[in-house]
């Protein structure tokens, strides 16, 4: 039975032109065309991400040489001494020289530190000078006596 034939149905103007939908021939294409972009877009993705080159293990040799070895070590806290002990002078005054540095190791009777003893010699001589002036009065008051005798 032809179509054209048929008393409910009207003729399809495709089909007395012979002509083909066109749409399906573009959907077609388009999905062809789309197709082959993203197998491209998968063979650069896979070429970028698993190259050869880039995931291969490099090592590299150098010959043995001896050296020295830096090591610095950093750390934070408190340190507390294992022993203390407090240092004082017998005299007070101003120091003049410090003999040791900080945190140095000392022995016994070594000498840690000198006074400034220029006010310690000025107090001496000014004693020496009233013990004289002293003595001098001393004497003139024996004299003074031997002459009322």
């Amino acid at each position: 039975m032809n179509k054209a034939s048929d008393a409910n149905s009207r003729p399809d103007v495709r089909d007395v032109i012979g002509a083909r939908p066109m749409w399906g021939r573009t959907w077609r294409r388009t999905l062809k065309w789309s197709a082959a972009a993203v197998l491209c877009l998968a063979a650069l993705a896979g070429y970028w991400f698993w190259d050869g080159e880039t995931s291969a293990v490099r090592y590299a040799t150098e010959p043995v040489t001896r050296g020295n070895l830096n090591v610095v070590v950093t750390a934070t806290g408190s340190v507390q001494p294992t022993n203390k002990v407090d240092v004082s002078s017998e005299l007070s005054g101003t120091v003049r020289r410090v003999f040791v540095d900080f945190n140095s190791i000392v022995a016994a009777n070594q000498p840690l530190a000198e006074l400034d003893a220029d006010r310690l010699t000025a107090t001496v001589n000014s004693s020496r000078a009233r013990l004289a002036s002293a003595r001098a009065k001393v004497t003139d008051a024996q004299a003074t006596t031997v002459e009322k005798d």
